[in-house]
């Protein structure tokens, strides 16, 4: 339907002179040095362009496309003298202008609707997380459904370490082309730019953003054995303790520092900082009781709030968890701005064409707005949230400058 249109605007807009011979298309594809010429044109300028099929059908579009752009090239540049080729305004226009511009109606497209080719291999996605978290789970549902989707499997990497820079420059490592996708997050991209952290790429420059996918907030947990049922009791037990209480995270710079340095801040509660490997970790350690708080996820501490190991105090949102309705958020019990949105997103390297971002952002939130997804990770206290990437790089932006100021108010305790 698309390449019909560009066609008939051909059609419409182009026109050939008085007195000029008219256009025969018979003539020019009979010609063996034309035919010659659109075949180099094609391989040097279409080198990835074929026939594609998808769902059980072949899809010659793309190939015509510019098998005809190519012939409007050739024929452009070698017989302009004979047919004078003109457009109705502009007719001053340069021959090569004439040609850029009939190009970009008959192989723009793509660009905007994004690859149909993409994909046509086997693609990775790199976590940098360990592991068992609720990243983690919710990456290999929407790799599997992906998977499911687009006929191409799809695998999950963990890369863990260095405030997400090995999983970052494993991405960075391969080829531009799509098939290598990083999970980045509220930390990478609007946090730890601000620490001063020598990780060696600059996420914003060096990454492109394709969906957000995932976010939650998180839930104020100790273990059970701790001798506070409530957040009056945990203030005033880590005030009597010399030294404190010990906090954990999910390695510096998530939101489990971010929260737990907020809440100290705010509420005067003396602890120190244990960063962790991971969720899973952090979590194991808080329920062995060699941690005394956490901020968690529902979805990495369910089991052990069932099981009665850990205990829930209050939860850090701007209200109560449908989850555990009788938790209290912090904002409730008078603990004013220690709240933390828990975002992930889908990125790639900044040089991967849009045709293909398009096509992934189509492909990826088609995968994780699937119901097989959504049903899911519904039930585990975190919300399914897709994008454009223009919407992305707007919230990174915005959130961007949110932290920085945050990271200026805690100062050291978060670098």
């Amino acid at each position: 339907m698309f390449h019909r249109w560009r066609v008939e605007w051909f059609h419409h807009h182009l026109k050939w002179p008085a007195g000029r011979p008219a256009f025969n298309l018979a003539d020019l594809t009979a010609s063996q040095d034309i035919q010659r010429r659109v075949t180099a044109c094609q391989q040097t300028l279409f080198p990835t362009v074929g026939y594609q099929r998808s769902n059980g059908f072949i899809d010659f579009s793309n190939f015509f496309a510019s098998q005809f752009s190519c012939y409007i090239m050739v024929f452009g540049f070698f017989r302009s003298r004979t047919y004078g080729l003109s457009l109705h305004k502009g007719d001053n226009m340069s021959l090569i202008t004439k040609v850029i511009a009939v190009l970009m109606v008959l192989v723009g497209a793509p660009s905007v609707l994004g690859d149909p080719a993409f994909p046509a291999k086997q693609m990775t996605i790199v976590v940098p997380f360990p592991p068992g978290g609720s990243t983690d789970r919710v990456t290999r549902l929407i790799a599997q459904k992906l998977s499911d989707n687009t006929g191409q499997p799809t695998i999950v990497q963990n890369r863990p370490g260095a405030a997400g820079a090995v999983a970052a420059q494993a991405v960075l490592s391969q080829p531009a082309d799509g098939y290598t996708v990083f999970v980045g997050h509220v930390g990478t991209h609007a946090i730890d730019p601000h620490l001063n952290v020598q990780v060696g790429f600059d996420a914003n420059r060096d990454f492109r953003p394709v969906t957000s996918f995932f976010s939650f907030h998180s839930i104020l947990v100790v273990p059970a054995s701790l001798p506070a049922n409530n957040i009056k009791e945990l203030v005033a037990l880590a005030k009597s303790r010399p030294g404190g209480l010990n906090f954990a995270s999910q390695g510096t710079g998530t939101a489990g520092h971010f929260l737990g340095e907020m809440f100290q801040q705010v509420t005067g509660a003396p602890m120190v900082h244990l960063p962790m490997k991971g969720a899973a970790q952090a979590v194991t350690e808080t329920v062995a009781g060699r941690i005394d708080v956490l901020f968690s996820s529902y979805l990495s501490a369910q089991a052990f709030l069932k099981e009665g190991r850990l205990k829930a105090l209050a939860y850090a949102g701007p209200k109560r968890s449908a989850m555990l309705p009788d938790v209290p958020t912090l904002a409730e019990l008078g603990i004013l701005g220690v709240e933390y949105d828990q975002w992930f997103g889908f990125f790639v390297p900044a040089k991967v064409s849009d045709g293909v971002v398009a096509r992934l952002n189509a492909e990826l939130v088609r995968a994780a707005r699937s119901p097989e997804v959504t049903g899911s990770v519904g039930g585990q206290d975190a919300n399914i949230v897709t994008s454009t990437p223009d919407e992305i790089a707007r919230q990174i932006a915005t959130e961007y400058r949110r932290y920085g100021e945050v990271v200026k108010r805690l100062g050291s305790q978060v670098r």
